[in-house]
This record gives structure tokens, sequence and C-alpha cells, in this order.
């Protein structure tokens, strides 16, 4: 992905200025400096100061999907190891129902039933229950609320099964978290799981759901479904970050 950036170096007070645009995005970072001949400013500037501005604009403006795809990176490699006979693996789908547009992670399709997975790379510890669509994430002795990943997935499921036309009682929600992360989350349903990585794999062989569910047909008709036109993907990333405003 090629990134286009404007930038600009000032100084102010004693305080070195550094702005980077991308697009309507606007990163400023203030240094503390001593005074330079405009030479020196200059190469010091373009050096020193630009890369690591341009680094730490990335970071700022895209560094949670950055870290959102490292979780589905690793989850994806724990749900690789699944049998392939029994067990088909669908990678960020993005799918429209009668609601709008869904974006799932992860979609294990077996003949024992639907896995839904929900990845979320965090640090800290989680606090959640199933029933509130509000969870608290803790870092040290900082707070906040954040989106409930099984609300989340449960918005997912609704996606599925209209565009499938089955029941509830194929689909198993699975919210997983990096290995990392704390978390107390409590479930009310039996078709209910929060798990670490590592435990995603049994989390799935441990629950069959059903029997004899059409593997390969329900792969291929979500296949089929998955839009891959990059800016429809891009415009619902805005929406959901423009909904959730940070607590995804």
């Amino acid at each position: 992905m090629f990134l286009s950036f404007y930038s600009d170096v000032r100084e102010r007070g004693g305080m070195l200025q550094v702005r980077v645009v991308q697009g309507r995005r606007v990163a400023v970072m203030r240094f503390a400096t001593v005074a330079f001949a405009q030479s020196d400013l200059t190469i010091w500037y373009v050096a020193i100061v630009l890369p690591i501005l341009i680094l730490a604009t990335i970071v700022t403006i895209w560094g949670n999907q950055i870290t959102g795809k490292a979780g589905e990176h690793w989850a994806s490699e724990e749900l690789r190891k699944l049998p392939q006979s029994e067990y088909r693996l669908l990678n960020d789908l993005v799918l429209k129902d009668s609601t709008g547009l869904h974006q799932i992670d992860h979609v294990v399709v077996s003949v024992y039933g639907i896995y839904v997975v929900e990845t979320k790379n965090y640090t800290g510890t989680i606090y959640g229950d199933s029933k509130y669509s509000e969870w608290f994430m803790y870092l040290g002795k900082n707070k906040r609320k954040i989106h409930s990943p099984l609300r989340q997935n449960y918005g997912h499921i609704q996606c599925l099964k209209e565009l499938l036309g089955l029941e509830d009682s194929v689909f198993i929600s699975i919210v997983c978290f990096a290995n990392r992360t704390k978390f107390k989350v409590k479930t009310h349903f039996d078709r209910e799981f929060v798990v670490h990585t590592n435990d995603l794999k049994s989390a799935v062989l441990d629950h069959p759901q059903c029997m004899g569910l059409d593997m390969n047909a329900v792969a291929d008709r979500l296949e089929s479904l998955n839009i891959i036109d990059k800016a429809v993907r891009h415009e619902h990333i805005r929406d959901l970050q423009n909904t959730y405003s940070g607590k995804l």
C-alpha cells in the first residue's frame, strides 16, 4: 500500500514542531530543541526526524488495523491445524445482508457446525458479560469501554443465517483473544466461547454442534458471496470506526 504524505517543520519558542498530513489525518509532534543554523536544521529533519515522524504517523493512524491483522493471522494459523477433510477455513469475509455489510474474521465450516470466530489482539485485562453490549479493558490504571465481541459476533451469525437459510443451532460463536490478554468474561449460552489463541483449535474440535452439514456446499456459497472489492471493504472499515469510535 502506497501512502502519500505532506509534511513541514517549524521551530517555535524553542520547540521543533513537525506536522505530517495524510488525507484528512494529521499528526503533530513537538520536540525540545536548541538553536540550529537553517542548513543544519534541514539536514537533521530530513535524515532523522522525518523518518521517525512518518513511522509514528503510520502507527498512530493505522496501528489498530495493523495490530488487528496480526491477531487474525495467528488465529488463522491455529485454525489451519484442523483436519482439512472435516473443516474448511474461510478468512476475512465481507458479506452483505438486509442490514448492510459485515466483516467476519474467520468462519470454519464443518460437518459438525459453523464456527464463527472474532479475534481481538488486545493488551491488558478484559472484563465482560455476554448479556451486555459494553465490556471494559484495563491497562494498568487506564480503563476504557469496548464493544462486546460476542455482540459483534451475534450480528455476524445473524448475517450468515439469513444468507444460508440455516437455524441458530448450527452456529457456534467464538471470541479469540491474544495469548497475552487476560480476561474474565461470563457467558450464558452453550454455543458461546471466549478463548486464547492457543486454545482456539480445541474450542472448535471439542464442541460439535450438529451432524451431516454439507460442508462444501456451505463453504462454496460463502466464498461466492464474499465481497472482494477493495473500495467497498475500506468504506466498511471507516463506517465501523465512526460507529464505535475506539471501542473495537
